[in-house]
This record gives C-alpha cells, structure tokens and sequence, in this order.
C-alpha cells in the first residue's frame, strides 16, 4: 500500500519530523549511520516520473523508477537526499558497515524462488556513494536482513533447500564483509521457529536479538533473544521475549507454527536493558 516517508521521532517532544515522503510508493526499511549523521534506506517510489523528483539526480533514474526498490542515503536534517542504485534490480535491505560501505539484497544475479515467481535477491556490498559494488554471497535462493555483529562480521538471513526439507529452514549465517568466513551462525537445523530474521546484535552482550517467525505468512511473530553459547541448534539458546505467542520447538514442526500468530516485528536493540519493536503497527519500547 502507498503512502507513509521516512521519519525521524523525538521522545522529548512527542513529534515526528518527516524526511521523505513515500508518495505513490513505499519506504521499506532504514539505517541509521554508526556517527548518527545519515540515514540509507530502500524506497519503492511507486510510478512517479523521475523528473517528478527534483531533488533526486536525472542521471540516477531509469525509464521506470517506480517499479524496483532502490536505495537512497540522507542527512538525518533532511539534507542531502542521494540515490545510491540506479539498477533495473530490487535494491533493499541496506545496513551500514563499520568500513563506511553499504552491505545490501539484490536481485541483479538473476534468480527464482524454486516454488514461486518471486526473485531471490541475495547479499552484496558497495561503497557508501553507490560504487563498487560486489556480490558476496553465492546462494542460490534468499538471502534477507542482514546487520552487523559486534565482531564485524555481517550476521543475515539465508534459506536454502540444501540436505532439509522445503519449508524450514531459513537461518541465520555470518560472514566478514569483504565475502570470507562464511559459517552458520544459528537455527541451521531448526524446524520451529522456521525462519530467523531481522538479526542485530544487543551492544555487550554477545547475544542477538530477532525476529521469530514463518516460512508462509506475513514477516511477523514473536520476538527472540539469542544465545549462541547455548548451542547453535539448542532450544536453550532461544529466549522468547513474547511469552504471548508460541514459538514451538525446535526439534518438531513444519516451520509454520507462527504463520500469522504473533504481531511482533523489526526488533531494534537500544542497549542491554532495551529494544524497540513493532507491535501490530504500533512502536514499543520493552525490556528484555
């Protein structure tokens, strides 16, 4: 559905002061920088006409601008607005990395979920001014949300079919940002919870905050707090934030016992005591 922008809250004064608005397209989700000066985000701009955007550079547009996500960086004042792809390809899912790159999804290597018309964008890299970018990933199907871990290395979401079955399982991996060290990070033989996403790191704690979830359905559930010296797989190392909503087991299950269960979405740590979500559309502000 169209409409909504880009905002920034102030809890000081109850207000929210827009940075971009979304139009007949869609802001889908957003970074803030490790200095706190500048926002990237991925916006679908929905059919507008790129002579439309004054502000947006005629040489990043396309002859259709509205029909892919592409990403964008601003100055959290407003300032600055820069279109950073400029592809045929969906561009989403942007976070900043420690070096000043961008690590991002992309569908520009051409590939197909196996059961479904939709592409699978997978995890790539670029500098912080669009250039260079590189492919890190060599998956074959989805790689989504990925973030970055205490250590540096990128912790994200990749489903594949290799050695289980189709529907779970969709696990969390890690990987350097310069594309070596890939290694599972967890949930890789997990049926229930099915799928892991929208992972970030919980400042000084060496555990991880996430969104559990289905593999059909909507991108909500519950809300669980990792801990991966627990074991990599271990129902110990799952802590449920949402007592509300049942996250099953994880040596039992279809991987869609949260299809449509829980409201919960993007968890957000603050620091060791707090984390933001999305509750039905709704921020919260909650502890662990």
């Amino acid at each position: 559905q169209p409409g909504g922008g880009l905002y920034v809250y102030s809890p000081v004064t109850n207000q929210l002061r827009e940075l971009v608005h979304a139009g007949d397209g869609m802001i889908l989700d957003a970074d803030l920088s490790y200095d706190g000066t500048e926002i990237v985000f991925s916006w679908k701009r929905g059919g507008q006409p790129c002579n439309s955007l004054a502000h947006v550079p005629t040489r990043h547009c396309t002859d259709n601008p509205g029909e892919t996500f592409q990403l964008f960086r601003i100055h959290v004042d407003g300032s600055g607005l820069t279109q950073l792809t400029d592809d045929r390809s969906n561009n989403l899912n942007p976070c900043w990395l420690p070096d000043g790159g961008i690590a991002f999804i992309s569908d520009r290597k051409t590939a197909y979920a196996y059961c479904f018309v939709s592409t699978s964008p997978i995890l790539h890299r670029m500098n912080r001014d669009g250039g260079e970018v590189t492919r890190l990933s060599s998956s074959y199907l989805m790689d989504f949300t990925p973030a970055v871990l205490e250590d540096g290395r990128i912790v994200y979401t990749r489903w594949e079919y290799v050695d289980r079955p189709a529907i779970p399982i969709q696990s969390l991996w890690a990987i350097r940002p310069d594309g070596t060290g890939l290694s599972g990070f967890f949930g890789n033989r997990v049926l229930d919870p099915g799928t892991f996403m929208q992972a970030r790191p919980v400042p000084g704690t060496g555990k991880v905050l996430c969104l559990l979830t289905s593999h059909n359905g909507d991108p909500r559930g519950a809300i669980g707090l990792l801990d991966i010296a627990r074991g990599g797989n271990a129902q110990a190392g799952i802590s449920n934030l949402t007592p509300d909503v049942n996250i099953g087991r994880v040596d039992r299950g279809n991987g869609n016992i949260l299809a449509n269960a829980g409201p919960y979405e993007t968890p957000y740590p603050i620091d060791a005591r707090h984390y933001l979500v999305s509750r039905a559309g709704a921020i919260q502000l909650r502890d662990y």
